[in-house]
């Protein structure tokens, strides 16, 4: 988050990272401390800031409890001593098989969570396409509070297709972008594309750009380079802030199946091959 810009006025508190190693279990990716102490800290930090903050509006995003509950005590603040403050679930639309969702949800007590404490749920998707009422199991309370909002499409952010060519420096006039979002678990999908290209009898006649996302581990990031190292035709970014511009810039794309990258594909009209994550999660 540290390399994006925000505008004037904005600021963020940065809660230490996690990352998920298994079926709901995480443990903390820098600081070396046990998970529970890690997810004390985040609920602290995120209660503190709710306290002497006092937000007109709170957006959760994704987990409705947060992380292992994180968020719920300082749900609870806002709803019952500040009052004023308008709570706002944000989900997409495909979490994980609906099963586990509803045995997660029943579980953690979201479902309470969802009829007595959030103000709306936003679900960013079609319920045409894939309507979480029915698939999650949502009470008519829940239910009267959920709007779909769409898809959300991408617009070009910075640089013209021309402009991001140029300064790539392209050695043909085909660019292939290959990205597996944040990259912790991408390492075998750039593999793959890298070995197919060195296994070719003959050079590619496509230019091949890497965004490896800043998540991937340095080990991994290290292999890659070296693999990639004796193709002229193919180059990396250890990530990219305005990703939306390589994607429309793009001939095609190779991709995992996350959604922003999805949406970005979609938004841009982009021949894409989407190789979607199946484990810990399957909502790809």
């Amino acid at each position: 988050p540290q390399t994006f810009s925000f505008p004037e006025d904005i600021d963020y508190i940065k809660l230490p990272s996690v990352v998920k190693t298994g079926q709901e279990r995480y443990e903390p990716r820098a600081i070396r401390i046990p998970f529970d102490r890690i997810r004390r800290i985040r609920s602290e930090i995120l209660f503190s800031a709710a306290r002497h903050f006092q937000p007109d509006l709170l957006v959760v995003d994704h987990a409705p409890a947060g992380l292992k509950g994180e968020v719920v005590a300082t749900l609870d603040y806002l709803k019952v001593t500040v009052g004023h403050t308008r709570l706002v679930l944000g989900l997409r639309d495909v979490l994980d098989d609906a099963a586990t969702v509803r045995q997660a949800w029943a579980r953690d007590d979201v479902y309470k969570l969802l009829d007595h404490v959030y103000d709306m749920i936003l679900v960013y998707g079609h319920q045409h396409v894939y309507d979480i009422v029915r698939e999650y199991g949502l009470s008519p309370v829940a239910a009267q509070k959920t709007r779909y909002v769409g898809y959300l499409r991408r617009e070009r952010e910075v640089r013209s297709r021309e402009q991001v060519r140029a300064e790539l420096g392209l050695k043909t006039d085909r660019l292939v972008v290959v990205t597996a979002g944040g990259g912790g678990d991408g390492y075998d999908l750039f593999h793959a594309v890298v070995d197919a290209l060195r296994s070719r009898p003959k050079p590619a006649q496509f230019d091949c750009l890497l965004v490896l996302g800043p998540l991937m581990p340095t080990a991994d990031r290290e292999r890659l380079k070296a693999m990639m190292s004796a193709e002229a035709s193919v180059r990396s970014l250890d990530c990219a802030e305005q990703m939306a511009d390589y994607i429309a810039a793009a001939d095609a794309v190779v991709s995992m199946g996350g959604y922003n990258t999805v949406c970005e594909i979609l938004s841009f009209k982009r021949p894409a091959i989407i190789v979607p994550r199946v484990a810990p999660r399957r909502e790809q």
